[in-house]
């Protein structure tokens, strides 16, 4: 078992990328040794005197549920322009870090749930429009992002969906050129998995 602690409101699961590579990295690193994926636990202690273990998968939904799928919270990280946008990305890579770490851990519909909310608009919050205008280069990573997840055999989405995806990440490197992070530019098995998607049409 991997137990981490958690006092502060401040990170979470989701939002901070020490804790999948502490966490999941002890856990993918018995589990190499041992042959088994340990349980994982936050030591949630953020309220004094009412200290409460919560496992770790959990604790990730209740973060993207309370936060980065809240139209509340989207709203107000939209409202600090690029920055918000970058947050959002960091969040897309924090998950990813998971799947690789901890693959079981998550709902197998978040990665859906995230291209609803932030390529189909679900909230009617503007949302594309947002980061074309403040951080195209973030979505890009999004993108890239979900698409990798795919690529990898993490997130089983259909067709439609992987190439939906795969044009609106093509759509902004052609509009915007490319924001070159390691997903986006660094990574020749994605582009061709992104390539065979835009062909497929």
């Amino acid at each position: 078992t991997v137990v981490q602690s958690r006092s502060s409101n401040s990170w979470g699961p989701l939002s901070l990328d020490h804790v999948y590579e502490f966490t999941g990295g002890i856990s993918l690193a018995a589990k190499a040794v041992t042959g088994k994926d340990p349980k994982a636990y936050f030591n949630d202690l953020r309220t004094p005197g009412r200290a409460q273990i919560q496992e770790a998968g959990e604790a990730a939904m209740v973060e993207a549920r309370s936060t980065v799928l809240n139209p509340k919270y989207i709203k107000e990280m939209m409202a600090e322009g690029p920055s918000g946008a970058a947050t959002f990305a960091e969040v897309f890579r924090n998950t990813y870090g998971w799947e690789v770490t901890k693959p079981e851990m998550l709902d197998g519909h978040l990665w859906q749930e995230y291209k609803e909310v932030f390529i189909d608009d679900k909230l009617k919050l503007d949302v594309p429009r947002y980061f074309e205008e403040k951080n195209p280069y973030a979505m890009q990573e999004m993108t890239a992002v979900m698409l990798e997840t795919v690529r990898k055999g993490y997130w089983k989405a259909d067709e439609a969906t992987v190439r939906q995806i795969a044009e609106t990440h093509a759509g902004l490197v052609k509009k915007f050129k490319a924001g070159c992070s390691g997903f986006v530019c660094d990574n020749a098995k994605l582009r061709e998995c992104i390539n065979r998607n835009l062909a497929a049409d």
